[in-house]
């Protein structure tokens, strides 16, 4: 199984945008001369939760012959789902034949990345952030931590029980240079965006502090993807303890996007 960004299957591709149409492309082979055939697509999170799911109903086929999904299904339907939202997923085929017992799977990993418009640039860029993170940097206490979400976009609760380390994401500060050309309405925006890192351990921090200055180095293609340029890391500092020895590391980095 294969997934394309388009029904006419042109590209191959495994990352798309939020609200992209994703299109299925499986080749079968029925052994049976009218086998009925059910067809079932679902989409699962990184965490295995389903996602929603496309059902087609029941198609014959001419014995021995192989069929791809999205091109000959009943003279043309095509099978495809809607992205949400940004995070890891995969998809699951289950294609299930009358009078036969065994059942096939196919199973397909992809990325949705968010998608950056000028007019929620901000907001869109917190969003981008929060799933690079999210879906990159391993958790070094996922064993036992009751909240998965220990990158998040606000401080926790700190009259509730705070489970360290956490990460906090936020959008520092934006700034805008003149127009790119007489007769441009392109212009070039750069975004200052804030981690706090936030352990009991201080090697814990300097771990996870080392894990994302090696995310961002290696995520250029990712940055590219929705139009940010020049990302880096411009200050990573380590704040004094807190009174109850809490470890702090603060890092900025900032990036260039051209809106138009």
């Amino acid at each position: 199984m294969k997934l394309y960004s388009n029904s006419t299957l042109s590209t191959i591709e495994n990352v798309f945008g939020k609200g992209a149409n994703v299109y299925i492309d499986s080749d079968i082979t029925l052994s049976n001369t009218t086998n009925a055939v059910s067809i079932l697509l679902e989409v699962y999170s990184s965490t295995n939760v389903l996602q929603g799911t496309v059902l087609n109903t029941t198609y014959n086929f001419t014995a021995n012959t192989s069929r791809n999904l999205t091109t000959d299904i009943n003279g043309g339907v095509a099978l495809y789902f809607t992205t949400v939202n940004s995070g890891k997923y995969y998809a699951k085929l289950t294609i299930s034949k009358t009078g036969e017992v065994n059942t096939e799977y196919e199973y397909e990993y992809f990325t949705v990345n968010p998608s950056i418009s000028s007019n929620t640039l901000v907001e869109d860029t917190l969003d981008f952030m929060l799933n690079l993170l999210r879906t990159n940097l391993v958790d070094p206490r996922s064993t036992i931590r009751t909240n998965p979400n220990w990158i998040t976009p606000e401080y926790p609760d700190y009259q509730t029980n705070v489970e360290y380390p956490f990460i906090v994401i936020w959008v520092t500060s934006e700034s805008s240079e003149g127009y790119l050309g007489i007769a441009s309405n392109q212009q070039l925006r750069t975004l200052r965006t804030t981690l706090m890192v936030v352990t009991k351990n201080h090697l814990m921090k300097e771990q996870i502090g080392d894990d994302i200055a090696e995310l961002i180095r290696l995520s250029r293609d990712t940055f590219t993807s929705v139009n940010f340029f020049n990302h880096k890391i411009v200050s990573s500092r380590n704040l004094d303890p807190d009174e109850s020895r809490i470890q702090r590391k603060e890092i900025e980095l900032t990036f260039d996007y051209i809106a138009s």
